[in-house]
Order: structure tokens, then C-alpha cells, then sequence
């Protein structure tokens, strides 16, 4: 889980079911149970003062979409980054002026819904490659990818069936 505040937290974990399960067991050589402390260090992703929402992350990448690069009138909206936590690197990987949300990755591969063309679509873009490419050309939303498949929200049958689900 990605978290957006900057805090350290500790936590008592206490492992109740244990202490309920060494009771039962007593008579059968089961030690005492202690609880631990474990420590979970929060750290902050994003440090720009604009909206940054909807994270994914795989491996040690992190997207997520990001509403720095806004402008009034149109001129732009939110942009997909990404985070390297191995090199502490953020980049932008959508540049168009339309709006880009709903980010997820697997992989070398990042997916997102788009409006770029006046209608929201589904694209994607290998990072290996550099390569960005249109995946539909209907009105679909939602985009989740695992391995070499996005699947997706998608509007084409609406008015007779509702929203459907595709796979590329």
C-alpha cells in the first residue's frame, strides 16, 4: 500500500488467536506468546503541492496521477508520474494537455484511461520501449493490468446492455 502522509508509526501487533490457540494447547508443549512491536516507517512520495491520487505500484514502481502540470481553460490537466524507489527518481510519463487518470502498472508496462482525443480510451506505455499506444477506441475507463493483459470498463454496448468488460 502507498501512503501520502509523512509520519513514523509503531505498531503493537498482538497476536490474539495465538494466545487463544497456545491455551487450548497448553497440555501439548506450547510455549508462552508475546506480543512484539513492530516498527513501520512511513515515507512521503510526492512532494509537490498539487493533487497527487490513485497509486499503484509494482515492484519498486510507483504511478499514480498528478495534477501539478494544470492549467485553466483546457490548456492542461492531470498527467500520469511514476517513482523509482531504487533510484529515488520521479518521472513524468504523460505529457499531453487532456486529462490522463486511473493509472496501473505491471511490470514495464503502465495503463491509464485518457481524453486526449475528446472521447476516454485506454492507453499504455512500455517503459522498455519508450512507447506509448492507443489500446481501445471506445469510451472505456478503469483500466487494471496484470502480465500481458488490460482489462477495462467499457461503454460501446451501453445503451442496450450497460457497461461490459473487455480484455486486450
Amino acid at each position: 500500500m502507498v501512503w501520502r502522509s509523512v509520519s513514523n508509526l509503531k505498531l503493537k501487533v498482538f497476536v490474539a488467536l495465538a494466545i487463544v490457540v497456545a491455551g487450548l494447547f497448553s497440555g501439548f508443549g506450547v510455549g508462552t506468546v508475546k506480543a512484539q512491536t513492530v516498527t513501520i516507517t512511513e515515507t512521503r512520495i510526492t512532494t509537490n503541492t498539487a493533487d497527487q491520487m490513485f497509486p499503484a505500484i509494482y515492484g519498486d514502481l510507483i504511478v499514480w496521477q498528478d495534477y501539478r502540470n494544470y492549467m485553466p481553460h483546457g490548456m492542461a490537466g492531470w498527467d500520469i508520474y511514476m517513482y523509482n524507489l531504487t533510484s529515488q527518481t520521479e518521472n513524468q510519463i504523460t505529457t499531453n494537455t487532456a486529462d490522463q487518470l486511473y493509472p496501473a502498472i505491471y511490470g514495464d508496462l503502465i495503463v491509464w484511461h485518457d481524453n486526449r482525443n475528446g472521447n476516454w480510451v485506454i492507453y499504455m506505455y512500455n517503459l522498455t520501449s519508450q512507447t506509448e499506444t492507443q489500446i481501445t477506441t471506445n469510451t472505456a475507463h478503469y483500466p487494471a493490468i496484470y502480465g500481458d493483459r488490460i482489462v477495462w470498463q467499457d461503454y460501446r454496448n451501453f445503451a442496450t446492455a450497460g457497461w461490459d468488460i473487455y480484455m486486450y
